[in-house]
């Protein structure tokens, strides 16, 4: 008797109780391909191409996991959608800020050619960013290079708590504008809502003073479209989101600011 051959099936991967392989693998692949197409934009200079390209990308492998079966624990369903929607405001963003970001660029350059500081200053998670983004520019970003002057308006607890306790709450950035700025400086402004009373009285007073003014903000913008030279505004209502554009736009004008001044 000719006995046949049987060829054997590659065993099946055994999955832990509740979860899915494939499908975690399907999400890794999709943030992945958001983060590389947000760096591959940045670096070679298109206009917003790569981080939306990223951002589509991420979100159809993101949803591919969706489709995949399985389940997913609650914790993965919250990052799940939190990226997701990170992912939709990222699009948006590199689609509608680009003409508002060039010209925030071109402000801060001339300033700190002609020898002037960039002014920054927020409340809460935007005062985190503000220092932040003053350390980037005077220590570096990506670059050994010189230092880039910028201060950050939030930091000196002497100040400000003397100005809230004798001046008001109101009048923490304006007091500093008054002592610090001089023409040709920028005030640097960031305010999820640009609602914030002393965001704008800071912004009324560095106008006054012949600073350039930035501000960067929310899909409104509350009132400071009237206060800012420049206001890039990040289309979306949501603190979270916004704040997170918000950095990611200081991140990148750092990187123009090191290639525009010849410092990369």
């Amino acid at each position: 008797m000719i006995m046949s051959k049987t060829t054997s099936s590659p065993p099946t991967p055994t999955a832990e109780p509740g979860r899915a392989p494939v499908q975690r693998l399907q999400c890794n692949r999709g943030m992945m391909a958001a983060m590389q197409g947000i760096a591959d934009g940045i670096a070679d200079g298109r206009e917003g191409g790569g981080v939306a390209g990223g951002a589509q990308a991420g979100g159809a492998q993101a949803g591919g996991a969706q489709a995949g079966g399985g389940t997913m624990d609650a914790a993965e369903q919250i990052l799940l959608r939190e990226l997701e929607e990170h992912g939709r405001v990222l699009e948006k963003t590199a689609q509608q800020v680009r003409g508002d970001f060039g010209r925030a660029l071109a402000l801060i350059e001339e300033c700190l050619r002609g020898g002037g500081k960039v002014m920054l200053f927020g409340n809460g998670g935007s005062a985190a960013d503000a220092q932040h983004l003053a350390a980037e520019l005077v220590v570096r970003y990506r670059h050994e290079r010189r230092a880039l002057a910028a201060l950050a308006l939030t930091t000196d607890t002497s100040a400000l708590t003397a100005c809230g306790n004798d001046l008001g709450f109101e009048a923490l950035f304006e007091r500093q504008i008054e002592a610090l700025g001089r023409p040709g400086d920028v005030a640097l402004a960031l305010s999820t809502s640009g609602k914030s009373p002393n965001v704008l009285k800071a912004l009324r007073r560095a106008r006054a003073d012949g600073l350039k003014t930035i501000g960067l903000s929310g899909a409104g913008g509350g009132e400071m479209p009237a206060l800012c030279d420049v206001l890039i505004r990040v289309p979306s209502s949501v603190t979270a989101r916004i704040q997170e554009m918000h950095i990611t736009l200081g991140h990148a004008l750092c990187v123009a600011l090191e290639s525009r001044l010849g410092l990369a």
